[in-house]
C-alpha cells in the first residue's frame, strides 16, 4: 500500500466530524491532539516504557504541521511531568538509542535551533497500522459472511 493511499473503510468505521467535541465538550475546545491507536496498543511490543511514551506524547502535542518539527524543551516536558530535566533528557536519549527519535538542529541563525524528528517512530508504526487495518477488514468480511449465512 502506498503512503498516499487512504484505506477504504465502511462509514461506521470512518471518522466523524465533531466526535471528539461530542465526547469531551469544552475540554476538547481547550485543545487536543491526534494519537495513533497503534502507538498505545503496541507500546510493549515497541519496547517503550511508560515514561518514554509520556515524553513522546508531550512531543506530539507540539507537532502542529508535518513540515515543522516539534520542539518542546526537556525543561518544559519535565515541568509538565513533574520530574527533573535530567530525567527527561535520559528518556530522550533512550528514545534516540531505540531509534524512535532524531535530534535535529536547525542551521545557525534559524529562528528555532532544535527539533525532535519523529519520522523513525512513524515508520515503525506503519506496519502495525497496516496490520490493524487488515485485521479490521478481515473482521468486517467475516461479519458480512455470517450475516449472509443467517439469511
Amino acid at each position: 500500500m502506498e503512503e498516499t493511499d487512504i484505506p477504504e473503510l465502511p462509514d461506521d468505521l470512518d471518522y466523524e466530524r465533531g466526535r471528539v467535541s461530542a465526547r469531551f465538550g469544552v475540554v476538547a475546545a481547550a485543545g487536543y491532539q491526534p494519537l495513533p491507536d497503534v502507538l498505545l496498543f503496541h507500546q510493549s511490543e515497541l519496547g517503550l516504557t511508560s515514561e518514554e511514551l509520556n515524553v513522546v506524547l508531550h512531543i506530539l502535542a507540539h507537532w502542529y504541521a508535518p513540515e515543522r518539527l516539534p520542539f518542546p524543551s526537556a525543561k518544559t516536558i519535565a515541568r509538565r511531568m513533574g520530574v527533573g530535566e535530567r530525567t527527561v533528557e535520559r528518556y530522550l536519549t533512550s528514545l534516540r538509542k531505540k531509534e524512535y527519535l532524531v535530534k535535529y538542529r536547525h542551521p545557525k541563525g534559524a529562528r528555532r535551533r532544535k527539533g525532535h524528528d519523529l519520522s523513525p517512530l512513524i515508520e515503525r508504526l506503519k506496519p502495525l497500522a497496516h496490520q490493524r487495518l487488515e485485521d479490521r477488514r478481515q473482521r468486517l468480511r467475516e461479519s458480512k459472511m455470517s450475516e449472509v449465512d443467517l439469511t
